[in-house]
């Protein structure tokens, strides 16, 4: 479960992509055709990650609900399952949409993609 929060926590970033067996490095030192490559993976993943996603997502809140007042609770609740809905409905869209994949896609022109 753990693994969800981390990839909560990775995909809502934009600054560092972690390579496979190597330490992490900024975006900005990759090249544009590693960042396709990279883009392009997440999109083979987009399912799997929409769900580590979603188990994160309840992982963080868990953690800061009892700070939260009953109607931010509330209101939490529903953007969530509306966040999930969403996922469920087209992962690769939803994943486009993340701040990772939109700082690897950055200046790559769309129909490369």
């Amino acid at each position: 479960m753990a693994e969800s929060l981390e990839w909560f926590k990775y995909l809502r970033q934009s600054t560092t992509w972690v390579p496979k067996d190597r330490p992490p490095l900024p975006i900005a030192e990759m090249d544009a055709p590693w960042r396709y490559n990279a883009a392009n993976w997440l999109l083979r993943q987009a399912s799997a990650l929409a769900l580590y996603y979603g188990f994160g997502e309840i992982q963080h809140v868990f953690r800061t609900a009892s700070q939260m007042s009953e109607t931010t609770q509330d209101f939490l609740e529903r953007a969530m399952e509306e966040d999930q809905q969403k996922r469920d409905a087209d992962p690769k869209e939803w994943l486009k949409a993340t701040p990772l994949y939109q700082a690897l896609v950055k200046d790559i022109p769309e129909r490369t993609i």
